[in-house]
């Protein structure tokens, strides 16, 4: 999930427990140069299992101009 004060953008993964992948990717592009809070959350089968949250900053793109 990436969210700010007028932008929200999530996605959804089933993993296949111990044949997943073990690290995940997603990307979300051309965001809107701000301050965005982005939140990580892995559910098991009893509920929330680990959740990580962090704030960020983009940036205008250097590659646009």
């Amino acid at each position: 999930m990436a969210e700010s004060e007028d932008y929200y953008r999530s996605s959804e993964v089933q993993l296949d427990g111990d044949a997943s992948p073990r690290f995940w990717r997603f990307e979300f592009r051309d965001l809107p140069a701000r301050e965005y809070g982005v939140a990580a959350m892995l559910r098991g089968s009893r509920g929330v299992v680990a959740l990580h949250h962090q704030e960020i900053l983009v940036l205008d793109s250097l590659f646009d101009r």
